[in-house]
């Protein structure tokens, strides 16, 4: 008997609004999803934050695809002050390739995944093979060196859209300006995080659904 392919849609993200789209169709986000249903801590989400991670995540994105971010670099929108901080935090995302001593083998970076059964989207720093295991990495940035809490379901999200019928290894990476540290997820608690992360999927559409439904009868 042959098999069939299913076509996988069109994903593309808008920088601006932060918006997924799948074939055209918007679709929520891992954390907005995540952010629905109460666990972002607008402290460790405001726009300064956002801003400086989308910089040192450009510098990131270019080390993994072997470039190296020049000292002197201009970004438009950022200031020198901005682009000397954002290259501390770059310095330690070095160390921490450095600690792995050729066991983590890259293979996707700033990668879009979608889960059609579910409609949710959102975009992996990168993933590979660590020490063999297929794995996937979000790399934060704060000056705590603080590993938020939902970071675990995020990257169950991230893994379950990739290829949900592996048991992919989760590794978080918190980058300060003078540090890093690693936070791996145990691997046996994956499915169970994935299902979590699916329930938040349902109540985040109920939560939708009854906040149009209120003002739908206001208006």
């Amino acid at each position: 008997m042959s098999t069939v392919a299913i076509a996988r849609p069109y994903i593309e993200f808008d920088e601006a609004t932060h918006a997924y789209f799948a074939d055209g169709e918007r679709v929520p986000s891992v954390t907005q999803i995540l952010d629905r249903v109460g666990l972002i801590e607008s402290e460790w989400f405001t726009e300064e934050h956002r801003r400086r991670g989308i910089l040192v995540h450009m510098f990131i994105a270019m080390t993994n695809t072997g470039k190296v971010p020049k000292r002197d670099v201009k970004v438009e929108g950022y200031g020198a002050a901005a682009i000397d901080e954002a290259h501390e935090y770059h310095k330690q995302y070095v160390k921490f390739l450095a600690s792995m001593k050729g066991a983590l083998k890259i293979e996707a970076v700033e990668q879009k995944v979608f889960d059609p059964m579910f409609g949710y989207a959102g975009r992996l720093d990168f993933s590979g093979l660590l020490a063999g295991l297929p794995t996937v990495f979000d790399v934060k940035t704060n000056r705590a060196g603080y590993t938020p809490v939902w970071a675990k379901w995020q990257l169950a999200a991230y893994a379950n859209a990739l290829e949900p019928t592996l048991m992919h290894r989760r590794m978080a990476v918190i980058l300060t300006p003078t540090s890093y540290s690693i936070e791996e997820f145990p691997r046996e608690q994956y499915v169970s995080d994935r299902d979590d992360f699916l329930s938040m999927v349902r109540v985040a559409r109920c939560l939708e659904f009854c906040q149009d439904s209120t003002s739908s009868s206001i208006h």
